[in-house]
């Protein structure tokens, strides 16, 4: 084939060109295409970037005030108790002062009035209370009586759930003490805030009678409640049936048989009881008949 046969094959088409077609361009990588474009945007100057978020204002600083008050609002709800006195802890361990000492103590005393009975023996209450009275040479006098009822309430009567021997003795006749003081006030005068002083007692009362089943701590704890069943009728209707109760429990537990044994335990031992008119006894039998594994027939 000669050349000018050669030119005639390529008649009518385009000639070859080293550029990439127009449509190279199209089947380019969407990724490609996506980074260029972005550097075409930045370089024009298009689209501003995003604003940078704005940094949180700094919390306001609680007073004091607001702070008491909205602690006072968590502790009085029972589910929230523990970590609201935790945090009142810390508090009276920072704020309190002889400046300050009136607004936690209007606080505590409006507080602990109203939940005493609930509060009395909790951990929570007894760790709370322990820091009050670390602070309490920043504390007027006239809140003493009110440091030593606390003291009672929250700290003895965790002490009585004690094991140590000394230390439970030790708390039973801090209760012992308080409760002959009332009732001798009461029989002086008559006064019904002492009976209201007794309802206060009547917490730790209960802890003391369920450490009875404690068999070192039955003297101690009997001690304490025979002073109750001496001046029941001073106790009001409610407290005075809990109060026989007790009585009634221990004198129950004295005179229970110090072994009880089964008709079987008696098999074991050969023992068998003979019917005698009006009386019983008990009434060995010799031999082995009457064990179970001899008396099969």
């Amino acid at each position: 084939m000669d050349t000018a046969s050669a030119d005639d094959l390529y008649a009518g088409l385009p000639v070859p060109s080293s550029k990439p077609r127009g449509d190279a361009k199209r089947k380019a990588p969407a990724a490609e295409r996506g980074s260029d474009e972005k550097v075409d945007a930045d370089c024009s100057g298009g689209a501003p970037p995003p604003p940078e978020k704005r940094a949180k204002a700094a919390q306001k600083e609680l007073s004091l005030e607001d702070a008491l008050t909205r602690l006072q609002t968590h502790i009085m709800v029972d589910k929230k108790f523990a970590k609201a006195a935790s945090l009142l802890s810390k508090l009276v361990d920072e704020k309190l002062s002889s400046s300050t000492a009136d607004s936690f103590m209007r606080m505590l005393t409006e507080c602990i009035e109203q939940k005493q009975a609930a509060w009395s023996g909790k951990p929570e209450f007894a760790a709370l209370v322990r820091c009050v009275l670390a602070k309490r040479s920043e504390l007027p006098a006239t809140y003493d009586q009110a440091l030593e009822d606390w003291r009672l309430w929250a700290v003895t009567h965790q002490e009585l759930f004690t094991d140590d021997t000394f230390e439970f003795a030790r708390a039973a006749k801090l209760v012992r003490a308080r409760l002959e003081t009332v009732l001798s006030s009461t029989a002086q005068d008559g006064d019904k805030r002492d009976v209201a002083q007794l309802r206060r007692l009547m917490p730790l009362l209960r802890t003391l009678f369920k450490r009875h089943t404690t068999a070192w701590a039955k003297t101690v704890v009997e001690t304490v409640l025979g002073i109750c069943t001496r001046h029941r009728l001073v106790f009001d209707d409610e407290d005075r049936a809990e109060v026989d109760q007790w009585t009634k429990a221990i004198q129950d537990r004295r005179h229970a048989p110090s072994v009880a044994h089964s008709a079987a335990s008696d098999a074991r031992r050969n023992v068998v009881v003979v019917d005698g008119g009006a009386m019983s006894e008990a009434k060995p039998k010799v031999g082995r008949s009457n064990h179970p594994l001899f008396n099969i027939h």
